[in-house]
């Protein structure tokens, strides 16, 4: 039988003025049932992001029970949360993004592609987050690595 136990992506990848790690966040959920305005963040911890009418997504950083709400998918394992932080976070999302992160303000997240992968995208304090299927994390990882090098 296959081994069902979490299996983190870690990855760390810095070059002057940026650093891109992952994060393993307590749980994230999809959860149907009460809307939230669009394209907006609410919370702090957990906090929710919109994804679609009545639809979000629900990350917790620390342990918290899952959301009491219409439907619950725990999809924890099936997302990579990639943080990205420093003086040149912006000249590496803007490689790979059409989408300009400053043009979100806390508060807001949107879906979009980067480097042609659907991710979710927001600001969180200092950091740009985003959450991407965990299959196609690797390649994304391998993506930030190659565009670091052009940062140095």
């Amino acid at each position: 039988m296959a081994d069902l136990a979490r299996h983190p992506v870690a990855a760390r990848i810095e070059a002057p003025g940026l650093v891109v790690t992952t994060r393993a966040p307590a749980g994230q959920w999809l959860v149907t049932g009460t809307d939230m305005e669009p394209n907006t963040r609410a919370g702090t911890d957990p906090y929710a992001l919109w994804l679609a009418p009545g639809r979000r997504l629900v990350v917790a950083d620390t342990p918290a029970p899952a959301p009491d709400d219409t439907f619950v998918s725990d999809v924890t394992d099936g997302l990579v949360l990639i943080e990205i932080i420093g003086s040149r976070s912006m000249d590496l999302l803007a490689m790979g993004c059409p989408l300009d992160p400053l043009s979100l303000p806390q508060g807001a997240c949107a879906q979009t592609l980067f480097a042609g992968i659907r991710v979710v995208l927001y600001r969180h304090g200092a950091a740009v987050r985003m959450h991407v299927e965990r299959p196609l994390a690797s390649w994304l990882l391998d993506w930030f690595r190659q565009a670091a090098t052009s940062l140095r």
